[in-house]
Formats: C-alpha cells, structure tokens, sequence
C-alpha cells in the first residue's frame, strides 16, 4: 500500500505515536506500515525522515520482539531501494548497521535475506 506524497507526512507523524507505544501489537503494525512508505518514491522515504522516524526503525531493530524486528528489517530494506544515498547515509547515522547485522543469527532464511541484500546494496 503506497500513499501520495503528500499524505505521507501527515501519515508518517501519525505513526510516529503508533511506533513510540509499548504495546508490541500496534509497534509492529506501524513498523510494518513504515516498511510500506520507505518502499515508495525518495519524498515519502523523505517524510520518513523529516517525521524524525529513523531512530525509532533502529530501536524497533534492535530492541523489538522479532516480528518487530522482522518489520523494521523490511523498512531498512526498502529504504536501501527507494532512497538516495544521502537518506540511506541518514539511516546509517542513526546507528543501524549493528542491529540489522544481529539479525544474521536468527533462525528465519527470510530475514537474513532481507538483511543481506539491503546491507550489500550500498556498498
């Protein structure tokens, strides 16, 4: 489900309360709806920042339940297609390599593919 640019941060600051809540259920839904944004174009990836969201994809990777962490892998994922160098930079500075190199140790095939195209595809 991709949304128009110009939702994107009335949606992404929406979210951002969404992503902050303790309850897990309502964290992974709106890490998965984050992975969503970050699949569209380099404004929504961009909403994604401005929103101020990226410490949050990196605290939901490294401190989530796994399915979180599950959802936060494909945010990161998708960021690392549909964003610019400089945005990809961005997430990068918010500490994001060693959480999403942890994930290499779990058991799920899916997640380490995830994780491996993304941390490969900006060398």
């Amino acid at each position: 489900m991709l949304i128009s640019s110009k939702c994107a941060a009335t949606k992404t600051a929406l979210f951002a309360v969404g992503i902050s809540m303790q309850k897990e259920k309502i964290c992974k839904e709106a890490v998965w709806f984050l992975s969503n944004i970050t699949a569209g174009n380099k404004q929504q990836v961009q909403a994604v920042i401005d929103a101020g969201l990226l410490p949050k994809i990196v605290e939901n990777l490294s401190k989530g339940e796994f399915q979180t962490q599950k959802e936060a892998a494909w945010a990161v994922s998708n960021l690392s297609i549909s964003g610019t160098s400089e945005q990809v930079a961005a997430l990068v500075q918010c500490g994001v390599i060693p959480p999403f190199c942890n994930l290499l140790d779990c058991k799920d095939s899916q997640v380490i593919n995830v994780s491996t195209s993304a941390i490969f595809r900006h060398e």
